[in-house]
């Protein structure tokens, strides 16, 4: 009686887990990086570049010499600094 249930019962058990599993690490692997749009304040405009801060605050994250922004408040306002575990060149 106990094998003819497990013999059942276990397999449903183990697809269960399996996608519960799958669900539970989908959405991990882009919370590394900030790599998303980001900005510069240059020449009196907030500019889009395209780089990667991974937002430890060691360093300040920088592009051509310029601090990156996460946020576009407007066509000359940029917000919120972003920042590396390494210092950029």
């Amino acid at each position: 009686m106990k094998t003819r249930f497990l013999n059942k019962i276990l397999p449903l058990g183990v697809g269960m887990m399996a996608v519960a599993f799958a669900f539970a690490t989908e959405g991990k692997s882009s919370t590394k990086d900030e790599s998303s749009t980001l900005y510069i304040y240059d020449n009196l405009e907030c500019k889009e570049v395209s780089t990667e801060c991974d937002n430890v605050q060691i360093f300040p994250c920088t592009f051509s010499g310029k601090q990156v922004h996460l946020i576009k408040d407007s066509q000359t306002s940029c917000n919120v600094e972003l920042y590396n575990s390494f210092q950029m060149d």
